[in-house]
């Protein structure tokens, strides 16, 4: 082989190295989005549903669910700025046994591609005196 051949093959492996390490990163930064619209969604939406008994009981956050899964799903089309197609969501909501207010809300989202992207949203309420 001559110093011709050998540097063509050179780049050639360069550039497919380049490529493979570009759309492994994009997917990276993909999947850190759609995370982070999920995130602001929940967050938006569990402010929109908190209903008035949980400012009653302080420290307390109680949801209507069904209010709280169709905002989260209006809100998250709103926010996302990567299209999804084919787009199922699964809900999971951990109640605390004594009081039935909300502790955490896990959220699953499955796109036509057969990605999944989950995001765990949790309660923060405070009592203020």
């Amino acid at each position: 082989m001559n110093v011709y051949t050998r540097f063509f093959l050179m780049f050639i492996i360069w550039s497919a190295l380049m490529v493979v390490l570009n759309t492994w990163l994009s997917f990276d930064d993909k999947h850190k989005e759609v995370i982070m619209d999920m995130t602001e969604s929940a967050k938006t939406a569990v402010i929109v549903d908190a209903n008035e008994r949980s400012r009653a009981d302080p420290g307390v956050l109680r949801l209507n669910e069904e209010a709280f899964k169709q905002d989260f799903e209006q809100l998250f089309q709103k926010n996302m700025e990567i299209h999804l197609t084919g787009v199922q969501y699964t809900f999971g909501f951990l109640n605390d046994s004594q009081t039935g207010a909300v502790k955490a809300i896990k959220i699953k989202i499955h796109d036509g591609k057969g990605n999944d992207y989950h995001t765990t949203y949790v309660a923060n309420v405070t009592a203020s005196n």
